[in-house]
C-alpha cells in the first residue's frame, strides 16, 4: 500500500491518508479488535482481539495503542500523547488475545479530551484492524464486504447473449439507533449497452429501495450485471438515512477482460509483458519492457475471485529490453497460495495490462 508521509495542513487534514485507505476500507479482516475499557484519569486500557478466520495465522505482527488528546487549542486536535507497542500473534477461529496497558498521561493534558486507539499492523506495514473509543453517532451504518471490491470475471462468454454475472452478497450493518434507509445503485462508468440490477435475498431491483434496520441488524445485497462485450464497469451503492444527512458509499469495479489481447492505448507505452513458465509450479518470472521510462509502476497479482494477493510496487521501468520480477506463489504475508488461475496486472501512467497464469500443484 502507498505510504503517506510529511507534514503541513494537507497531511493534518487526513485527506491524503483517506485517499489511500478508502479503496481498502471494505476489505475483509480476519480479526476483530475491541476496547473493553479506557480510564481517562489513570490511562488504563483493556483491549481484546478475536480471530474470525478459520485459516489465517497471524504471526510477528504488532499491536499499537495510541493515546490522543483532542481540542487542545483552536488549531490543535488529535494530538498523539503516548504510544505503546506489543507483539500480536493469533490463530484459530474463535481464539482471543487480551492486553492490559497503561498510558503515560502528560500533566498538562485535559483528561476529558483524551481518546484511545488501537490497531494491528503486519510486518509489511498493512493495518488489518483498528478500533477506538470515539463515540458512534446516533445513526450510523457500515458495510461488511467479505471479498475484494474489484472483480475479474474469467467466466464471461461474449457468445452467450444471456450471460449474467451475479455477485456475492455484502451486508449493510446498522451500528446506531433504529433507522429507515434507502439504497441506490449508481453506475459511474460502464458501457451503455450493459444492464445492471441488484438483489436482496428475495427480490431484484432496478431503482432505489427502502428498508429499515434495528440496532446491530443487517441486510444483504448483491449486484447483477448482464454485459454484452468485453470491458469494465465502476459502480457504487449509495446508502442514505431518513433520520440523518450522512451518505455512505460502497464502490465496486467489475471487469471481464480478454486476457490475451492488449489494447492499442497500452501498446503505445508497453510493448511486452509476459510470464514464463506458464503454467508453473514453484515460481514464475514476469518480464516486461517499455518504449519509454515510467515511474511508480506496479504489478499486482489477483486470484480468480478478484482478490489482490500480492503487489510489486514502485517499479522504475526504463527502456531496458528485459526487466523481470519473480513471483514465488506466495501472498503478501508469505503464505503459499492454492493452485489455480491467477491474473497479473501491470499498471502505471496510461498503462494497464492484464494477463493470465496458472499455478499447478
Amino acid at each position: 500500500m502507498e505510504s503517506v508521509v510529511g507534514g503541513g495542513w494537507e497531511i493534518a487534514s487526513g485527506q491524503p491518508y483517506l485517499d489511500v485507505v478508502t479503496p481498502q476500507m471494505f476489505n475483509a479482516s480476519p480479526i476483530k479488535l475491541e476496547i473493553n475499557s479506557f480510564d481517562q484519569e489513570t490511562g488504563d486500557i483493556s483491549v481484546t482481539g478475536t480471530m474470525y478466520s478459520p485459516d489465517e495465522d497471524i504471526a510477528d505482527a504488532a499491536i499499537r495503542f495510541i493515546l490522543i488528546e483532542d481540542d487542545i487549542e483552536e488549531v490543535y486536535t488529535h494530538v498523539v500523547r503516548d504510544i505503546i507497542k506489543d507483539d500480536f500473534d493469533l490463530s484459530g477461529q474463535g481464539n482471543t488475545i487480551s492486553y492490559e496497558k497503561t498510558f503515560e498521561i502528560p500533566p498538562e493534558c485535559i483528561l476529558t479530551n483524551l481518546r484511545a486507539v488501537a490497531f494491528v499492523q503486519m510486518t509489511d506495514h498493512e493495518i488489518i484492524q483498528s478500533t477506538s473509543n470515539y463515540l458512534i453517532p446516533e445513526y450510523k451504518v457500515r458495510a461488511m464486504v467479505p471479498f475484494e471490491t474489484t472483480y475479474f470475471d474469467l467466466e464471461y462468454d461474449p457468445e452467450n447473449e444471456n450471460y449474467l454475472y451475479t455477485g456475492d452478497f455484502f451486508s449493510i450493518v446498522n451500528l446506531g439507533s433504529e433507522d429507515d434507509l434507502t439504497i441506490d445503485l449508481i453506475i459511474d462508468d460502464a458501457p451503455d449497452s450493459w444492464y445492471f440490477t441488484y438483489s436482496d435475498e428475495e427480490f431484484d431491483y432496478e431503482n432505489s429501495t427502502n428498508f429499515s434496520l434495528l440496532f446491530e441488524d443487517y441486510k444483504n445485497f448483491r449486484i447483477n450485471i448482464m454485459p454484452d462485450s468485453y470491458g469494465s464497469a465502476d459502480y457504487h451503492f449509495e446508502i442514505t438515512s431518513a433520520n440523518s444527512d450522512y451518505v455512505f458509499n460502497i464502490p465496486f469495479t467489475y471487469m471481464n477482460v480478454e486476457t490475451d489481447i492488449e489494447n492499442e492505448l497500452l501498446q503505445a507505452n508497453t510493448h511486452f509483458v509476459q510470464n514464463f513458465p506458464n503454467p508453473f509450479q514453484n515460481s514464475t518470472t514476469i518480464s516486461f519492457s517499455c518504449h519509454k521510462e515510467t515511474e511508480n509502476t506496479e504489478i499486482s497479482i489477483y486470484n480468480s475471485k478478484g482478490q489482490k494477493i500480492k503487489t510489486f510496487a514502485n517499479l522504475q521501468i526504463n527502456k531496458s529490453p528485459n526487466q523481470q520480477i519473480t513471483w514465488d506463489g506466495k501472498d503478501e504475508n508469505g503464505k503459499q497460495v492454492s493452485p489455480g488461475i491467477y491474473l497479473y496486472k501491470l499498471s502505471g501512467e496510461n498503462t494497464r495490462i492484464i494477463k493470465k497464469m496458472i499455478l499447478l500443484k
